[in-house]
């Protein structure tokens, strides 16, 4: 079990931080950690939610946070632990209520296999979101044929459900309906041209780490401690219409480290507002968190050319995906046929 930190920024944009207690644990509990989620205010003990990667299954580790009554002291209280086999391959997840959670299955295919370097290259839409009922115990597939469903987050009304689809540099919009099988119904799609990854609430907006250049990230990915990788932070306006749909304005890039000299490979990012306003950005790989002033001097416009992949021309970009489509299918027959020969 690793250091769960808590980081405490205070009015005046100081930061604290030290280790959190966590009790309850089961015997021989294993915790490695991915995505986050919170339910309820910091000073109303909220839910905390831990994706969890264990040696053998996907887990969802859910806890409470409690203050020990000195600022910036808390600890962890175990509650329980849901696997499911439907989340088998989890990278975040968002509180509905208390009992229900949306997840997102971000690859279908196991890493370093034959299959996990088609669906990732040639940008297959193979991943989903899980709608799971902790209580109950039971999941059930709401939005499928995404590419790449990475961060996800639920308006603060219930009503709407946003996804990053990280390989279609975009995040799908969708209505949540009840009386549909609760199935997911998209209603937008908003272009971030950028392989985006974790979502933030800022007020009715919000916040988004993007990765600008995916080849280089992935480069980056091999050797973090040597190499650099652009980062972007990116705001994505929400307006609230009398039809109940939200309409959104054009995603608007709020920090920009074009080559990642000052900060690689961001994944998240939040702002606080006390006397001082401050951005606040983590990353995949690094070991700490990038504290910029809120100045608008900060916001700069990212041209076409320096999103693009490196090498890789938009037709040509095309003829992969095909080429992709046709070796899947070529493998799904042969599976097959060495099937129907040793039955």
């Amino acid at each position: 079990l690793g250091d769960v930190v808590a980081v405490v920024i205070k009015p005046d944009g100081s930061v604290s931080k030290g280790p959190i207690a966590v009790e309850g644990l089961p015997a021989g509990f294993e915790f490695f950690p991915h995505g986050l989620a919170a339910l309820g205010k910091i000073e109303e003990n909220p839910y905390v939610l831990a994706v969890n990667h264990r040696s053998t299954t996907d887990s969802l580790e859910i806890f409470k946070l409690q203050s020990l009554g000195d600022e910036g002291s808390y600890k962890l209280v175990y509650q329980q632990s849901f696997s499911h086999r439907m989340l088998y391959n989890v990278n975040d997840c968002a509180f509905l209520t208390d009992d229900r959670v949306y997840c997102t299955n971000w690859r279908s295919q196991p890493t370093g296999s034959f299959l996990g370097v088609v669906e990732v290259y040639g940008r297959m839409p193979w991943n989903n979101v899980i709608h799971c009922s902790l209580k109950r115990n039971k999941c059930w597939i709401v939005a499928e044929g995404i590419r790449m469903a990475n961060g996800i987050e639920v308006s603060k009304d219930g009503n709407n459900v946003y996804v990053v689809a990280s390989l279609d540099k975009s995040i799908n919009v969708y209505e949540r309906n009840d009386e549909n099988g609760q199935k997911l119904k998209q209603i937008e799609t908003i272009r971030t041209q950028s392989l985006c990854d974790n979502l933030v609430w800022d007020g009715d907006d919000l916040l988004t780490g993007c990765h600008p250049k995916a080849f280089t990230f992935i480069y980056y990915s091999k050797d973090p401690i040597n190499r650099i990788a652009p980062s972007e932070v990116m705001r994505i306006p929400t307006v609230r219409l009398q039809n109940k749909h939200l309409s959104t304005k054009k995603a608007r890039t709020l920090y920009l480290d074009p080559v990642g000299d000052e900060f690689s490979a961001c994944s998240v990012a939040a702002i606080t507002r006390n006397k001082e306003s401050y951005l606040w950005i983590g990353s995949v790989y690094g070991k700490g968190i990038l504290r910029c002033p809120m100045d608008p001097t900060r916001i700069e416009p990212f041209t076409e050319d320096m999103r693009s992949w490196p090498g890789i021309s938009r037709s040509n970009m095309a003829s992969l995906n095909k080429a992709a489509d046709i070796l899947v299918t070529a493998y799904n027959r042969i599976v097959s046929f060495i099937k129907s020969k040793f039955k």
